[in-house]
């Protein structure tokens, strides 16, 4: 701090206390500060007071300083202790594997009576939740499963994976298939579905590969989308009268399936219904059939013949590709257009005759069908799409009745000496 101070001489009574204070005082620091100087002692007590004023201010915040505060402690969540699993030891034969999460050994099942069992139900050789036996995948031996009276409707992925399970027997009480009930079982080799039953939900039987047959209830309207995909070993199956709709890929992939016949009530075979059927040799054709989808017959390379009825007006996408095995094809007089690749690579197709009532030919349609040896497009046929007839190679004789828009490329890599008219 700076304190702006005056000097100025002492008068002659300043001097003559000055030297009483002096006389007065018995110690050295008291003579020191009589000694002192009027100015000198006014700055003193100037400072006394800042000195004593900081303090107090000092105090002050010392004074609010130890006052106590809420503690701020980090909070830490709850430890969340992990639930484990409750496990069921599980009655085995003698030397079987142990596996101590699922259990080892389960020759049958039987599905309690009661709705509220279901969802609880725990044995010594098996659980069971809402009807899944996800578990049953470790089980040695096969698998019977007996569905109680009681029971309704079998629920989405009931049965999904089961791979040991060989035959299930529905009550007559069950009206409801669910979403994947049973695909995936892969030693199912019977089951019988009941009449109460009305509706079978998409891939149902999924992926059965040891279902060699099964009959289907005249209470059921459709077949659903890939109901019996990948059902590698089915060679039979019915088709009641009720039934209106075969839907996407319903049969795709079965390729044990021999023959089928499709009952009248049938008007559409929806999208690769029968797509990969490499062994179906004869199908039985309704007339009332009026919509037969893109790639509906795709590589059935047996099938030797197909009819035709009068109901349908085209001939979708890809549908008879890699027909390997048809050898001639009618088409009848209602049809107007044949789409895109509807006989690619008929590689045994040696003649076939288009009615005058086609328009259009559209592309890729005869591609790669090597044993065709001649051709006659009819005055109707106003179009000739590009590669509609390429790499016949066969081909030896195309007459052109009318004056269709025919592509450049739509007789490309055909035998150079082929006659088109």
């Amino acid at each position: 701090m700076n304190f702006k101070t005056s000097h100025r001489n002492l008068t002659q009574g300043e001097k003559t206390q000055n030297k009483r204070r002096l006389s007065q005082s018995a110690s050295g620091s008291k003579a020191s500060v009589s000694f002192m100087s009027n100015t000198a002692l006014h700055f003193m007590s100037k400072l006394s007071v800042t000195f004593k004023a900081r303090e107090s201010v000092v105090l002050n915040q010392d004074k609010n300083y130890n006052k106590k505060r809420p503690s701020r402690k980090p909070t830490t969540p709850p430890s969340r202790k992990r639930k484990e699993p409750v496990r069921i030891p599980a009655k085995r034969p003698n030397n079987a594997p142990y596996n101590r999460l699922r259990p080892t050994y389960m020759p049958s099942i039987i599905i309690p009576s009661s709705p509220s069992e279901v969802f609880t139900t725990q044995s010594p050789s098996f659980s069971i939740h809402y009807f899944s036996c996800s578990d049953c995948a470790s089980c040695g031996n096969h698998t019977i499963i007996t569905i109680p009276s009681e029971v309704s409707t079998i629920p989405d992925s009931a049965f999904y994976g089961c791979s040991n399970i060989t035959s299930v027997l529905i009550p007559i009480t069950v009206n409801w298939i669910g979403f994947r009930a049973f695909s995936h079982c892969t030693s199912l080799t019977s089951i019988v579905i009941p009449t109460s039953v009305n509706f079978i939900n998409d891939e149902a039987f999924y992926s059965c590969s040891s279902l060699s047959s099964i009959s289907i209830p005249t209470s059921v309207s459709a077949i659903s989308d890939r109901t019996f995909q990948y059902c590698t070993s089915l060679i039979s199956i019915f088709i009641p009268t009720s039934v209106n709709t075969i839907d996407v890929s319903a049969f795709s992939f079965c390729t044990s399936l021999i023959f089928i016949s499709i009952p009248t009530s049938v008007t559409t075979i929806s999208n690769y219904a029968f797509y990969y059927c490499t062994s179906l040799t004869s199908i039985t054709i309704p007339t009332s059939l009026i919509t037969i989808s893109d790639g509906a017959f795709n590589s059935c390379s047996s099938l030797t013949s197909f009819f035709i009825p009068t109901s349908v007006t085209a001939i979708k996408s890809y549908t008879f590709i890699s027909c390997t095995s048809f050898t001639s094809i009618s088409i009848p007089t209602s049809v107007t257009t044949i789409s895109e690749g509807a006989f690619h690579s008929c590689t045994s197709l040696n003649s076939i005759s288009i009615p005058t009532s086609v328009n259009t030919i559209g592309v890729y349609a005869f591609t790669y069908c090597i044993s065709l040896t001649s051709i006659s497009i009819p005055t109707s046929v106003s179009t000739i799409d590009f590669w509609a007839f390429a790499h016949c190679s066969s081909l030896t004789c195309v007459i052109i009745s009318g004056n269709p828009m025919v592509d450049s490329t739509a007789f490309n890599y055909n035998p150079p000496n082929t006659c088109i008219e």
